[in-house]
């Protein structure tokens, strides 16, 4: 039970870690345009 659960946070923290880089990755790329488009 107890590796069953590491499994879960070892994945769900993967899982947070991507989706974050993949929003500070969005966030930049928003900025870059808007100060490009300005």
């Amino acid at each position: 039970v107890v590796e069953k659960l590491m499994w879960v946070k070892i994945i769900i923290m993967g899982a947070v870690k991507v989706i974050t880089i993949n929003i500070i990755t969005k966030t930049m790329q928003a900025t870059l345009y808007w100060s490009d488009g300005n």
